[in-house]
């Protein structure tokens, strides 16, 4: 069994649990049967069910949401920034111009997301830093200005100093128009930990 304390080192059922539900079920076929996921990482609790440095972690603050489908790996019906803009939209990179290759003009949101390649923490897979929302004519072109500080990028919130902190290592930027859909990105090295 697992506990506060420690986990199991397994998601089985108990032994004798499919014997046990065998058995009720050919006594009585109006029965509820309560199955586990298909796979472990369906669970919500996947995230939190290894410890590390024999402690249980609690951070399914940071996997909550879009964070949880991203850490399983689960496709999600409606990603953030998705819409239904009834257009189509291609991305360069630099300037961020978006050209509208629809028949309408419409909004899109250009999201900008960072991620550090090997945390040495546990982080979010992408964690969205800033946006900026362009008006597209149709068949033209917008640019989308998004300023972001390098600080804004990397930085986390360290519980041990109870400040703000950046570790140093390569970090990724993610330029996007929905949460799923990452068509461009770059790399950047930061050189010291504060």
């Amino acid at each position: 069994m697992g506990s506060e304390g420690f986990d199991r080192s397994y998601i089985d059922l108990l032994p004798g649990t499919d014997d046990l539900v065998r058995a009720v079920l050919a006594a009585n076929l109006k029965t509820s049967i309560v199955v586990q996921p298909v796979r472990n990482e369906d669970n919500p609790a996947f995230l939190n069910y290894i410890s590390q440095r024999n402690r249980v972690i609690y951070d399914e603050d940071v996997f909550m949401g879009y964070r949880f489908y991203e850490s399983s790996k689960r496709e999600v019906a409606f990603p953030f920034g998705d819409g239904l803009s009834y257009t189509t939209f291609e991305l360069s990179l630099i300037s961020v111009d978006v050209d509208s290759n629809g028949d309408s003009s419409k909004n899109l949101v250009m999201q900008v997301c960072a991620r550090q390649k090997s945390p040495s923490l546990i982080r979010p897979i992408k964690e969205p830093k800033c946006f900026d929302k362009v008006f597209v004519r149709a068949g033209e072109t917008a640019t989308a200005i998004i300023k972001l500080a390098k600080r804004y990028v990397a930085s986390f919130w360290d519980e041990g100093r109870d400040a703000w902190a950046m570790k140093k290592g390569k970090y990724e930027l993610l330029i996007a128009d929905s949460n799923t859909h990452t068509p461009l990105s770059a790399t950047f090295p930061l050189g010291e930990s504060r």
